[in-house]
């Protein structure tokens, strides 16, 4: 999570560039503080979201949309080629 945390800093947020101009934070610790920010955020998140066993991931895909996408899907694959 430390990892993913620093990754997502470098890439995404500025790295170790300050968010406002204040003199005596060091870049280091700019980094350090957007680092527990994310790990905070990733551990609230996966505490407030819900976890789907493998089981019923495919019954909420299968079940709910899925059957239309592939019916929408067969009817384009079928009859588009005679369309035009």
């Amino acid at each position: 999570m430390l990892f993913m945390s620093a990754l997502n800093v470098i890439l995404f947020f500025g790295g170790w560039f300050p968010l406002i101009d204040v003199v005596f934070i060091s870049n280091s610790m700019w980094f350090s503080f957007k680092i527990c920010l994310f790990v905070i955020l990733f551990i609230w998140m996966r505490a407030a979201l819900p976890r789907y066993h493998y089981d019923q991931l495919i019954d909420l895909l299968v079940g709910k949309s899925f059957y239309l996408y592939q019916l929408v899907s067969l009817y384009f694959i079928t009859f588009y080629p005679f369309i035009f």
